[in-house]
């Protein structure tokens, strides 16, 4: 047993073992040690088979890829699929790497040869060789549940898991074919020929690679599609739906295991898969008057040179959705095998006939028409995911812009494929943006309003006022008109801007954009300027009318007015009034107002004594501009401020506090801020002032209130002491920001 145990251990050192032997039994006879050796012969014989057999592959394995392919058992031979790697330079690299291939046999590329016009495989290039090949092979070997799913987040995802098998788009070797193109409206390049590199490839990670889609039930399971694989063969006709496809084609044998990786057989071949840009450089034909007003936004960058010394550019779009990339809508490693684009482009003849119908008959040449227009009607037709018709059907679909809009995928389709970077549908008519049959289409189609329906734009207001429910009214001045005022859109640098008091032209903030569009719109609300009022403008100002003259607080400071020339009725959601000046917001808050004008020179400086005012320096005027503090959160502001006989009386009446405290609860009763009361009419009843005086029981604030009757021309409040203070009309309804301010002949008392 001993000596059994030392052999089992040392199989490959029988001389030791026999020193041992020798040195431990030297009164064995001769015919022992014989005895021994052949023993130990034949132990040592049967160790060394059981190692052999030990490290032999397992007789499940197999051969290497290419050893299976050469002997594969059905019968098929793979005799174009080894020419073409050969021609790409990859069977040193399939013998020697650990990887993943899709194969087709003979018999399907030579189908694949005769669809396509190729005479066998010494017709195909190098290059063309490259790209059939490499689309079908992956990084390191991939059982099936490794390509349908993917290791994100640390784990291999799976059913249920965070990203299922929604991971779909596979990165594969393939890089994309170079392309030339000349440029036609980028001015710096304009008419040069140049060298695109649609991958955008800076040696990082599989982003840059051409990406497949692996198609599985259990993609279509996760993506809410159809699982029973009607939305593949929407795509793929000619191909048998079996529950788990590489592109076009079936996998009929799947995972079958290597030394070095695994094979998935293919019953067709896979053809190069273009991204969207490939496709519309070689669909021009069909829908190149949708490209062609895509290229207007084209930017283009250089990227260094190819490998023959060509300089190469970068292609980029701004203003729409950069369709260039091949990665896809996102940028993100996980999202890129999750996210394509959807594209319906009308085919030319229906494109063209929209646009001269409809665009064409307001401006004499496309380049003539406002960049917001174009970027509506092309954006109409993009979509950041992937349009299954099960879903197209079943589900709302909603465009660029939040719009719902109707598809039937089984009509109006032309054709409809899925590339590399996007499911693509050629349609047969004009998805028209919501937004050219709403209130704001008059804007899209005149010249004149452009630098408004910017701002329009760059607010985003669009959508919220293009809905059907929302009867709006829009005060829309032109580009003349705002020029004077002091905004505009500058070409160049394609951006608003607004004019400083020195003259200076600078770039408007968004906020400032959003600001003075919504001074220029009132939701839910069609009013007929040709009668007398006051309206609150979406910004939170507002306006007075009277037969169709419209003053806002700012028309008042400047001493003018808004004349309404027109008027266009959309009716589909309101109406859209052409107006010959600005609506100018107001410049003056209730302080300002306050401040400036003489006879409220003691209230003005009541609010200074109770620490009620805070001032900050005007940096180009150099202004003190003074705020009232207490103010500042209001929704909406009136104010009853008395003028200087009010205050000098109640003064020497005794009716204004000393104490700093109760001089500031006296100061807030003269100001409302949750509403702006007009003596229009339009509110009577109990109102919320400024002046606090505690919380009830659920910890609520408490105001304390005033007592508003109004009739027209006639307004008048009842205080808490229950004094009843007219308004005069003659001093009633200045327009300030958020409100307006009454002058009063006496002071408020709680």
């Amino acid at each position: 047993m001993k000596l059994q145990y030392m052999l089992s251990k040392n199989p490959d050192k029988p001389i030791l073992i026999k020193r041992h032997i020798r040195k431990s039994k030297r009164i064995i006879s001769s015919i022992t040690v014989i005895t021994l050796f052949l023993t130990l012969t034949y132990l040592i014989s049967a160790c060394e088979k059981k190692g052999e057999e030990r490290y032999k592959d397992p007789p499940w394995l197999g051969g290497s890829i290419l050893e299976t392919l050469e002997s594969d058992s059905t019968g098929a031979t793979y005799e174009i699929y080894n020419r073409l790697l050969e021609k790409a330079g990859y069977v040193e690299s399939i013998q020697k790497g650990l990887y993943t291939v899709f194969v087709a046999n003979d018999e399907a590329y030579q189908e694949f040869f005769d669809e396509n016009g190729i005479g066998s495989v010494e017709d195909v290039s190098d290059e063309t060789a490259t790209n059939y090949i490499t689309l079908n092979i992956l990084e390191s070997p991939r059982a099936r549940h490794q390509i349908i799913y993917a290791y994100h987040f640390g784990v291999w995802q799976g059913e249920g898991s965070e990203l299922g098998a929604l991971t779909y788009r596979i990165p594969t070797r393939s890089q994309s074919k170079p392309i030339k193109e000349t440029v036609r409206y980028f001015e710096p390049l304009k008419g040069m020929e140049v060298n695109l590199n649609i991958d955008k490839d800076d040696g990082s990670w599989d982003k840059y690679q051409k990406f497949v889609p692996l198609f599985s039930t259990e993609f279509f399971r996760d993506y809410a599609g159809a699982t029973d694989g009607s939305d593949y063969t929407y795509f793929f006709p000619e191909t048998e739906w079996t529950g788990l496809q590489w592109y076009n084609a079936n996998i009929f044998r799947k995972e079958v295991r290597c030394s070095n990786g695994y094979i998935y057989y293919l019953d067709k071949a896979v053809p190069y898969i273009p991204s969207i840009e490939e496709f519309f450089i070689a669909n021009e034909d069909k829908y190149g008057v949708f490209y062609d007003a895509m290229q207007r936004f084209v930017e283009y960058q250089a990227a260094g040179f190819d490998d023959d010394f060509n300089r190469v550019f970068n292609k980029s779009y701004r203003g729409i959705t950069d369709i260039s990339p091949e990665y896809g809508p996102t940028f993100d490693y996980v999202d890129t095998k999750t996210d394509v684009w959807s594209i319906l482009a009308p085919r030319n003849e229906v494109l063209q006939q929209y646009l001269d119908e409809n665009i064409l008959t307001y401006y004499p040449t496309l380049d003539s028409v406002p960049e917001v227009t174009l970027i509506y009607l092309l954006e109409t037709h993009i979509f950041r995911n992937f349009l299954l018709p099960s879903k197209m059907l079943a589900l709302p679909v909603f465009d660029a812009f939040g719009d719902q809009v109707l598809i039937d995928p089984y009509e109006g389709i032309l054709e409809k494929k899925v590339l590399s970077n996007s499911a693509f549908f050629g349609i047969d008519y004009v998805m028209e943006p919501l937004a050219f049959q709403a209130v704001t289409r008059p804007l899209f189609f005149n010249s004149e309003f452009s630098t408004f329906l910017w701002l329009m734009f760059e607010s985003g207001l669009i959508p919220s006022i293009s809905k059907a429910d929302i009867r709006a009214t829009i005060i829309a001045p032109t580009n003349e008109n705002l020029e004077a005022y002091g905004i505009r859109y500058d070409d160049l640098n394609n951006e608003l801007q607004w004019r400083q008091a020195d003259g200076v032209w600078i770039p408007m903030t968004n906020n400032e954009i959003t600001d003075f569009v919504q001074g220029h719109i009132i939701y839910k609300d069609e009013r007929d300027y040709t009668g007398e009022g006051y309206q609150k403008l979406e910004s939170g100002d507002h306006i007075y009318y009277k037969n169709n003259v419209v003053v806002a607080g700012g028309n008042t400071e400047a001493g003018d007015v808004s004349n309404i020339i027109d008027a266009e009725d959309s009716e589909f959601n309101g109406i859209l009034y052409h107006i010959d000046n600005v609506v100018k917001p107001p410049e003056h808050d209730a302080a300002i107002m306050i401040s400036k004008d003489p006879d409220l020179s003691e209230f003005f400086a009541l609010l200074d004594s109770a620490g009620l005012l805070k001032f900050t320096i005007d940096p180009i005027t150099l202004e003190n501009i003074p705020e009232i503090t207490f103010l500042a959160g209001a929704k909406q502001v009136t104010g009853f401020i008395p003028n200087n006989s009010a205050v000098i009386a109640a003064a020497a009446a005794g009716q204004i506090p000393v104490d700093q405290a109760e001089l500031q609860d006296f100061l807030k009763y003269h100001f409302l801020i949750e509403q702006a009361v007009f003596d229009d009419a339009a509110f009577s009843g109990s109102s919320v002032t400024a002046r606090f005086e505690g919380f009830d029981l659920v910890n609520n604030p408490i105001y304390s209130p005033l007592l508003i009757q109004n009739a027209v021309g006639d307004l008048k409040v009842t205080d808490h002491s229950l004094q009843t203070v007219s308004v005069p009309h003659s001093t009633a309804n200045s327009l300030v920001k958020l409100g307006t301010c009454h002058h009063i002949g006496q002071v408020l008392i709680y």
